[in-house]
């Protein structure tokens, strides 16, 4: 999946973001011919800029003060000659956990730099702490397996997922859904038979 960033997706009127909110709006309730609703505006920001954002209903609860977020399709609306960003029915998001309290020193050095960071800048973030999440496994690992018994286990790794890949190129050939859950079970199935025929 790739980003963009808030001024990108403005520009496009959609598009996937990395945001951080910054200020959460009061609750609003009203009628409609589709039910009653509530909505709050929130404050995303990130190294472009910041904008309002409306929230509806259900999904208001999702957010939270200091959070950043990936957000996947976001839209945005024209009213009066203004543009408001939106996060819609088919909108998903993924909370990321990093919140502004835990890096308050750095910015408190920083006071005159208001803006998040990057979408280049979180990703890379990202793929170190990913690195040294693996570096502490493998630490694990050696400390409870011998390297042939590693070895071993990443062969059944291998094995498992190659399974899950044919597994879910079939189902989609076969116009089937592929949940985790069905995926899963045909995985398990197919493994043990492989397994009862190895012995």
């Amino acid at each position: 999946m790739s980003f963009v960033t808030l001024s990108e997706s403005k520009t496009a009127g959609k598009g996937n973001i990395v945001v951080l909110v910054t200020n959460i709006g009061d609750l609003k309730a009203g009628s409609s011919s589709n039910g009653d609703w509530t909505r709050k505006d929130i404050t995303v920001q990130d190294g472009s800029g910041k904008e309002s954002m409306s929230v509806w209903n259900k999904d208001i609860e999702k957010f939270s003060l200091n959070h950043k977020y990936e957000l996947s399709s976001i839209y945005w609306k024209e009213n009066k000659g203004k543009q408001y960003l939106n996060f819609g029915q088919y909108s998903t998001l993924r909370d990321c956990g990093i919140s502004i309290e835990e890096n308050k020193t750095s910015m408190e050095s920083s006071p005159k730099q208001e803006t998040a960071p990057s979408s280049d800048q979180f990703l890379k973030q990202k793929q170190e702490q990913i690195k040294k999440d693996n570096e502490e496994l493998d630490k694990k690992l050696d400390a409870i397996f011998t390297e042939d018994q590693k070895n071993n286990i990443e062969k059944e790794v291998d094995i498992i997922h190659a399974i899950e890949l044919l597994v879910t190129k079939k189902l989609k050939t076969n116009t089937i859904d592929p949940n985790p859950a069905k995926v899963g079970m045909y995985v398990k199935f197919i493994y043990d038979k492989i397994g009862h025929f190895q012995k």
